[in-house]
């Protein structure tokens, strides 16, 4: 191995080590209130070590995001692949997503801080390979679930007058409302008003049915 793969491999492990540090101190704190500092102690790695690799906060974030992205994708992936048509594929891909939000409840929350940053955010760190690294595997995660939505267009089992692009952003906020109602509410829901939070998961999933197949009467 040569001195500038060596480098390379450092600067990478450095790299993962921080954000393995970063998980850490953000989940335990939500991600709201944990300081550069609070990272940086943890790491073990002076404060202007950190900022070597790491713009700020938000850089974090993205590279958090950038790891949830991964594991939303194999689940998209995986779900995609035990069905065989593009409705019962989509529908497979947004129960993949709530089952995310479930296994992986901190990188959920994370993952939506990422993907909450705004164009301006984005643009700060353009710079940043974390930024398109983060843009990268939401894309990718995206790109799921617009094949499965563009098969139903082929196959028949989705209406022919939708558009996956537009659809796939859709779905993708319409699964973010109603698993960030699930998780803030879930509690009064059930306690106030007798509502099992998977019965309301289970309808949307019904309302995503409906509003993408072809009525049984003019199929």
């Amino acid at each position: 191995m040569g001195v500038a793969e060596r480098k390379v491999r450092e600067k990478q492990r450095r790299l993962n080590d921080i954000l393995d540090a970063a998980e850490e101190v953000f989940f335990a704190a939500d991600g709201i209130t944990a300081s550069m500092d609070d990272v940086a102690k943890r790491a073990e790695v002076s404060k202007g070590t950190l900022y070597i690799y790491f713009q700020n906060k938000e850089s974090l974030y993205l590279g958090i995001g950038a790891r949830a992205n991964v594991i939303v994708q194999e689940m998209f992936a995986s779900a995609a692949a035990t069905e065989k048509t593009g409705i019962n594929q989509t529908l497979a891909i947004t129960e993949a997503y709530y089952e995310f939000s479930k296994r992986y409840p901190n990188y959920y929350k994370i993952k939506s801080l990422s993907d909450g940053a705004t164009d301006k955010a984005f643009q700060a760190l353009s710079d940043d390979p974390l930024g398109k690294q983060c843009q990268d595997s939401a894309t990718a995660c995206g790109r799921v679930l617009r094949e499965a939505i563009a098969l139903g267009v082929s196959d028949g089992s989705i209406r022919s007058d939708i558009d996956p692009d537009v659809t796939t952003v859709l779905l993708w906020a319409k699964s973010n409302g109603v698993i960030s109602l699930i998780q803030i509410k879930g509690c009064f829901l059930k306690e106030k008003m007798n509502i099992n939070v998977e019965s309301i998961w289970n309808e949307f999933q019904k309302t995503i049915r409906i509003s993408l197949e072809l009525p049984k009467n003019q199929s």
